[in-house]
């Protein structure tokens, strides 16, 4: 039996800056600080409701079964090299593994989310380079900057060795101004997914791909008081876990598998009793 990985991530913020041209940094280092926050709070908003003893919060002093590996967010943070993260999967005895771009440096500049996307294929390509028979995975769509510039995104990825785009379930947590996924708008994006037999991935939560999920200041993008509003930890819940239903139903109306039979799609749900890192 051959056991690959299908849901495996980079840490919290893949350090692009040593691919990303020098205008870049300083916006990429405002933006891991974003990132690291939004983080914190969506850990409060699944701790407040945790089964039992074995809430999100507390996951942190447990271990892997059997692997001696702590699973708390310090997994998420820290860079995982390359030779450490071979034989981690070796001793797992997993073959192979497809590689999903965490949260990423947060920004509202359009410029700055496409040169980290393209940024990411450098990294990503140098970052396997040991073994690249051994992963592949999703980039980022940026759907916010256009569908041109997603269609260059998309090839950029094909030819780093990326065989997936990662999108938003809810088109809205991108732009209220974009059209759901059963648009004809949509219709060059799912083409070249299926000429070049990649993959559209609709990952649960947290994503650089869905830019007004976040956290804002507030306490997530509907709070007026500027202090948490009743229930927002319900909220976020059914946002990251159940929202992101929303494109299944938009794709099957606007009949895309049948218009692109050879653009496939997958969708990784998180577990609130599940470990923090796949």
């Amino acid at each position: 039996m051959i056991v690959i990985s299908m849901d495996s991530h980079t840490e919290l913020v893949a350090n692009l800056k040593s691919f990303l041209p020098h205008k870049w940094h300083a916006e990429f280092d405002v933006g891991e600080v974003l990132a690291r926050r939004y983080f914190s709070k969506i850990i409060d908003a699944f701790g407040a409701f945790g089964q039992g003893d074995k809430s999100i919060r507390e996951v942190g002093f447990t271990e892997l079964p059997d692997s001696g590996r702590p699973i708390g967010i310090e997994e998420y943070l820290r860079p995982l090299p390359i030779k450490e993260r071979l034989a981690m999967i070796d001793a797992d005895g997993v073959a192979a593994e497809f590689i999903t771009p965490f949260i990423g440096a947060f920004s509202d500049n359009l410029n700055f989310l496409h040169a980290c996307t393209l940024a990411y294929h450098r990294y990503f390509e140098d970052y396997v380079s040991a073994a690249p028979f051994r992963f592949t995975g999703s980039t980022v769509a940026n759907l916010i900057c256009g569908m041109d510039t997603v269609l260059e995104e998309l090839d950029d990825a094909y030819r780093h060795g990326l065989r997936a785009i990662s999108l938003p379930g809810k088109v809205s947590f991108v732009s209220r101004e974009l059209p759901t996924y059963n648009s004809e708008y949509y219709n060059p994006m799912w083409s070249a997914l299926a000429e070049r037999k990649m993959a559209a991935i609709f990952h649960a939560g947290f994503g650089r791909e869905k830019p007004l999920l976040r956290w804002d200041g507030t306490i997530w993008p509907w709070s007026t008081t500027g202090k948490p509003e009743p229930g927002w930890e319900l909220l976020v819940q059914r946002d990251v876990l159940v929202g992101e239903h929303e494109y299944l139903t938009h794709l099957l109306a606007g009949a895309v598998p049948e218009r692109f039979p050879n653009c496939a799609s997958a969708f990784s749900k998180a577990e609130l009793n599940g470990s923090l890192r796949s």
